[in-house]
């Protein structure tokens, strides 16, 4: 869990290679499609990819607008982006490098301003 929407726990999905790289990972923060109103079949695969190239890799999860009115998701980010940072000691990661990118609502005019 990586903060608290409304009533709602937010979560995010980690992947990270094995073994750890010995320098601290950079971090590749994937936010789904879905129009902020729905969540599609293939969200939790394309950060395992990244995974096996050495990267810390997060696939976030955020209120969908039927429980949030906009721009709650993009908060919802924001405060992903920030517990990255904040556990990037625990979790071996670079918090000077972290990237965003997405399809659809998570896509690039949106999440570059979270970072």
């Amino acid at each position: 869990m990586f903060g608290v929407g409304g009533n709602r726990q937010l979560r995010l999905n980690i992947a990270r290679p094995k073994p750890l790289p010995k320098e601290p990972m950079p971090i590749i923060v994937f936010i789904h499609s879905g129009g902020w109103r729905n969540v599609p079949d293939y969200k939790a695969y394309y950060h395992y990819t990244f995974a096996k190239e050495g990267y810390f890799s997060v696939n976030i999860e955020y209120r969908l607008s039927e429980e949030a009115a906009f721009p709650a998701q993009i908060h919802d980010c924001k405060a992903a982006i920030r517990w990255l940072r904040a556990k990037a000691e625990k979790h071996h990661t670079n918090p000077s490098q972290i990237g965003v990118w997405g399809r659809s609502a998570g896509g690039p005019r949106r999440s570059s301003r979270l970072c």
